[in-house]
């Protein structure tokens, strides 16, 4: 149970006491957890007050029975020990004092007592003596016969070691003051709720806690709201930044829309392969951390040239890399340039490029372009990805795979779309017959560069000729 129902239980305990002692019925005499109810708003209230005398009427009338007033062994816990003492010695006499008055204080007193029993009940919720391992009649028994010459303490239940730490030390003290042996050592109920003051220090009752806490949650709640709404907001975009590099960005916008992307074919677009060549005996002389570093930075390198054009990588089967242009944004004649111009970017970049596991060693790569007609679609549901169908990706395959250690082969009919499109920006040459599997003998070319970077290179090179000869 928490704190703060606790608190509460006990400050409404106290309020109703504290009414009764001031009111003309003037005690309780049966305080019990089983004559302490809870309302709807969680608020206790006492019953069974004021009976008393009601019944003892009834019993000298004859219209009960004596045992109305019968108490059970369990709920004699909670009577003081001089009213145990009382009703030992005189069981069916209820008020042995004439005297209403100093009656009255005698049962406030015991009202005290019984007080801190329930008071113990709230704070450990178990029952009073429970620990004992006897029976009630034993411990009922035990609690009448204290003697101080015998025992140090009176029988009381026993309270935890941890409560010092859990519970407030002036709430414990008041607890024992309350079931102290003598009644005139025990404080009056206004005492005792003047006492909870600095140990129950929550004011108000549960619904009043419950309304402050409600307060205090929709206080926090915004605050709450908006860091979540911040991490919502950090996460989708993680998502979609994969998601745009598992699909282009045009199919991925519309499939966060919710639009079925249906696959399309393009009457031209350009194809480009990269392998690494002698990648089969680098790894049997790498350990596969070695291998996956390299590629992992490599490939890295190879992503960010792509995302400089309007090109998209399709994806990676081992040290092969597939990149297209012209999917699924056409884009007229431009993609058999793009192409041209990122496979000269990597072959620069592969040029520089050194191998952390094995320095001096030179990394060489193979690219292929080929230009012609496909299809693309997105495949797959769980990981969709965006794949190219069609004989211009095989030919494109065949231009790699047939060409030579850092060379850029590209097909006929790319090199007709760029040399007609861009006349004087590309400089290739002819390699000749090819053959090409499934294709027979294809005219292929090879890309030697941009033309201005290689006249620029041919001028410095006379230059540094011409000086050389001087």
């Amino acid at each position: 149970m928490d704190m703060r129902f606790k608190t509460s239980f006990i400050r409404d305990v106290a309020q109703g006491l504290d009414y009764l002692h001031t009111s003309t019925i003037g005690y309780h005499s049966c305080l019990t957890p089983t004559t302490t109810l809870i309302d709807n708003n969680w608020v206790v209230k006492l019953s069974d007050y004021g009976l008393e005398g009601f019944l003892e009427r009834l019993i000298k009338d004859g219209c009960v029975s004596s045992k109305a007033l019968s108490v059970s062994p369990v709920e004699q816990f909670y009577i003081a020990p001089e009213e145990l003492r009382i009703k030992k010695m005189h069981p069916l006499r209820q008020q042995p004092s004439q005297d209403r008055l100093k009656r009255i204080q005698e049962k406030q007193m015991a009202d005290i007592y019984s007080f801190g029993i329930v008071l113990w009940e709230i704070l450990f919720r178990a029952q009073p003596f429970d620990d004992a391992g006897k029976g009630p009649e034993v411990v009922v028994e035990r609690i009448c016969d204290y003697n101080p010459l015998k025992e140090a303490e009176p029988y009381r239940p026993s309270v935890p070691q941890c409560a010092t730490s859990e519970y407030h030390p002036d709430l414990l003290s008041t607890m024992r003051l309350c079931w102290a042996e003598m009644p005139d050592e025990r404080p009056t109920m206004k005492r005792v709720r003047k006492l909870f003051e600095t140990s129950l220090r929550t004011k108000g009752g549960l619904v009043d806690q419950m309304m402050a806490m409600m307060e205090q949650y929709a206080n926090n709640l915004e605050k709450l709201v908006k860091e979540r709404t911040m991490l919502l907001e950090e996460t989708q975009q993680r998502a979609d930044r994969l998601l745009r590099q598992l699909l282009p960005r045009e199919v991925a916008n519309e499939l966060k829309l919710g639009r079925a992307v249906p696959p399309r074919s393009y009457e031209a677009a350009s194809v480009q392969f990269t392998d690494i060549v002698g990648f089969t005996a680098l790894c049997s002389s790498s350990t596969p951390m070695e291998i996956v570093g390299f590629l992992n930075q490599i490939f890295s390198g190879f992503d960010n040239l792509v995302s400089e054009h309007d090109a998209y990588k399709v994806e990676t089967i081992g040290d092969a890399y597939l990149v297209v242009s012209g999917v699924p944004k056409e884009n007229g004649s431009n993609h058999v340039k793009i192409c041209a111009t990122i496979s000269l970017k990597m072959k620069a970049f592969v040029s520089s490029f050194e191998l952390a596991h094995r320095p001096g060693h030179r990394l060489q790569c193979r690219w292929g372009i080929h230009t012609g007609p496909v299809a693309a679609g997105v495949v797959g549901l769980t990981a969709p990805r965006y794949c190219l169908f069609g004989d211009t990706v095989n030919m494109a395959s065949r231009m790699e795979s047939t060409g030579m250690a850092d060379h850029i082969q590209i097909s006929e009919s790319s090199f007709f779309l760029l040399t007609g499109s861009y006349p004087g920006f590309f400089r290739c040459k002819q390699r000749g017959q090819v053959e090409v599997k499934g294709k027979g003998l294809c005219t292929t070319y090879i890309l030697e560069g941009r033309e201005s970077d290689l006249q620029q290179q041919e001028k410095a090179n006379a230059t540094a000729r011409g000086a050389a000869m001087h």
